[in-house]
């Protein structure tokens, strides 16, 4: 499952701003390190990907990195929110700027038609390129894969956002590189809200099954919700039920102490073991 099947994404700067024509090339605006007018580089570097989308983006990064003063520049601009409380790592973990997702949400541009396998050939060269950009900026600007605007409000880090959009490889880059318990549990949530079994498993399969910032599970969460479908699909992906919240509660638990009949009968390994075998067969 991906983006294009799911709720139309927020809109990327270069469609719903007009486009002005950029300034000088990277390597001119740089010069020496006394020249180096930070501010200048980064609105230039911020209107190639608005303009240019992604490719371009990368290409102005490698450049920047073989200037002078190259490691703090570019982290710096990995630092520096774009839009919407977004770094370019969250840009780039939502396949933001990729041809195939400007072609089709372009207000000005009538969305083509593609076939299913002209559509996947499109959509993995999509995935292929942001998983680039999101290598080149964790491994080489620094990029903080946990980044929030905002530590006290709950502000979507990169994990969450290419989560929604269905991109497994991105999705297993950022776990690799460290996304934190409390963006795990909110990409489970999100892949179990989505039905997205693949990614569910994905996540559990590199740990993503830990307790949140109030020391509850994913599954007990849904429990404590009485949310029925999630339940079933955090289960059919593999969840450990017996995982016990902060409070030493199971998910069975948790169901049983809000009276929530329907959740103490669908949690139990025997249920659990049927939804793997179902989901599994689906797949197959």
């Amino acid at each position: 499952m991906n983006i294009y099947t799911r709720t139309a994404p927020r809109p990327i700067a270069s469609l719903v701003e007009p486009k002005t024509e950029l300034p000088e090339r990277t390597d001119e605006l740089m010069g020496s390190e006394d020249e180096v007018e930070f501010a200048a580089l980064k609105e230039h570097v911020m209107q190639v990907f608005r303009n240019a989308g992604l490719k371009a983006l990368l290409d102005e990064l490698r450049q920047i990195q073989q200037g002078p003063n190259a490691r703090e520049l570019l982290y710096r601009l990995a630092h520096t929110c774009v839009d919407y409380e977004a770094t370019l790592l969250h840009e780039a973990a939502e396949l933001d700027g990729t041809p195939l997702k400007v072609s089709l949400y372009a207000d000005d541009l009538e969305a083509p038609l593609y076939s299913r396998e002209e559509f996947s050939r499109r959509f993995a060269e999509d995935e292929a390129l942001a998983l680039t950009v999101c290598r080149f900026l964790v491994d080489e600007a620094g990029a903080d894969v946990n980044f929030r605007e905002d530590v006290e409000m709950p502000e979507e880090t990169a994990l969450e956002r290419t989560i929604i959009q269905g991109c497994e490889p991105i999705a297993k880059f950022l776990l690799e590189r460290g996304a934190d318990n409390q963006s795990r549990v909110y990409a489970l949530w999100y892949a179990a809200d989505f039905a997205d079994h693949s990614m569910l498993k994905l996540l559990l399969e590199n740990g993503s099954d830990v307790n949140d910032l109030d020391g509850n599970t994913a599954l007990t969460n849904a429990a404590r919700k009485r949310d029925f479908l999630t339940v079933e699909r955090l289960m059919a992906a593999g969840v450990d039920i017996n995982r016990r919240d902060a409070s030493g509660k199971t998910a069975a638990e948790v169901a049983l102490s809000e009276g929530w009949d329907d959740g103490v009968e669908i949690l139990t390994a025997e249920n659990q073991q049927r939804l793997m075998q179902e989901a599994d067969a689906l797949l197959d």
